[in-house]
């Protein structure tokens, strides 16, 4: 039984703007330094919290209007 890819469907990685480097690409480029590396850290850390107070505000003002 072959299996055919579906190329019509976009891949979820690029759906959600992932990294899209070849692996020559990673295995040649320098290491990121640990300052890069934290402060990247730090900006997913923040987005998250921003995404997740935002979530809780929508849920407390669900709350007032079913009340």
């Amino acid at each position: 039984m072959a299996t055919t890819l579906n190329r019509s469907q976009p891949r979820r990685d690029i759906e959600r703007g992932e990294n899209q480097a070849t692996l020559r690409a990673i295995m040649t480029a320098p290491p990121m330094s640990a300052t890069a590396h934290a402060a990247i850290a730090r900006q997913r850390t923040a987005a998250r919290r921003r995404v997740e107070d935002a979530r809780d505000r929508r849920d407390l003002a669900a709350e007032d209007w079913s009340a």
